[in-house]
Order: C-alpha cells, then structure tokens, then sequence
C-alpha cells in the first residue's frame, strides 16, 4: 500500500488540507468540470487556462478545513473566501500537490469508463507519461482493460442479414 499523502495551506487566515479524493469531492469536481475541455499539453497553467472561472470552486472542492466533515463544507462560500484570499503561488501548489495526492492518470481511465464524456479530449498517454506514471503502480493481480489493446469486431453484416 503506497504512502498516504496530504499537503496544508494557509489561505487568508485559515488552515486547509488536500489528500486524495474521495467519492463525494469525485462527484462534485465531475458535475462542476461537465463540458470543460482540456486540449493540448496537460500542464499546472493549463488546467489554470481551462478551468477560469471554476478554478475558486474546484479548490474548494478539493481542500478540507479541519474539523468539517466534506458534506458540512459550504462549497460557493468557499469559493468567495477563494477569490479574494487565493494567491496564484499557492493555487499552483494546490494544483500541483492535487496530482501528488491523486494518481490521475490511472484515475481518469477508470472514471471515463464511469462518467464517458468526462474526460473529454484529454489524451490519457501523454498525462501518463507527463505524471511519470511508472508500471510498479499497477499491481501485479491487477487485469488490463479492454481499452489497452485493439480487438477485432465480428463482422455480423452477413450473418445478420437473410436472403430471400
């Protein structure tokens, strides 16, 4: 079992935390990033670039405040504190530490296999690789997707189709 990371900030006058997603933060950052895209080289300003506006309330999706339980946390108050007390150094480090806490590139594979459309046109490969996602990640039990190779489809057009 790999290490379990969490990084603190301080924004404003208040402490926040960010470890890895859990199920409900996945379900909030799924429905505010619907119908973003994410094109070419996946890097920190990029997703900076692609997000805008959202970029306030993905934050406060993802970083915890002590002793708030995720569900009690008000998400659009957060993102207000956000907008006003949020320096750019430390949103890159929010942003950056994000990929730390989450393997995304495995992450993602599995989530567009749940959510389809999510991922939209984010090139999986190069997030890999750009992660430096290493093959020790994948544990040894573990089943490759059907994703990861090509299969052949039947061709049923004359097995479908009956003459008369």
């Amino acid at each position: 079992m790999s290490e379990k990371k969490e990084f603190s900030y301080e924004i404003g006058d208040n402490q926040y935390t960010q470890q890895a997603l859990v199920w409900g933060q996945v379900k909030q950052l799924k429905n505010l990033l619907a119908g973003t895209k994410f094109e070419g080289d996946l890097d920190v300003m990029s997703i900076i670039d692609a997000l805008e506006d959202k970029m306030p309330k993905a934050i406060a999706i993802v970083l915890r405040q002590p002793d708030t339980k995720l569900k009690e946390k008000n998400i659009d108050d957060l993102a207000e504190v956000f907008e006003e007390d949020l320096e750019l150094e430390t949103m890159v480090n929010v942003v950056e530490d994000f990929f730390l806490c989450n393997r995304m590139g495995l992450l993602l594979q599995k989530i567009s296999k749940v959510f389809g459309s999510l991922t939209g046109s984010i090139d999986l490969t190069s997030l890999t690789e750009q992660l430096q996602v290493s093959p020790e990640e994948i544990s040894p039990g573990a089943k490759r997707s059907s994703g990861d190779s090509h299969q052949k489809s039947a061709d049923l057009s004359q097995k479908s189709v009956k003459k008369k």
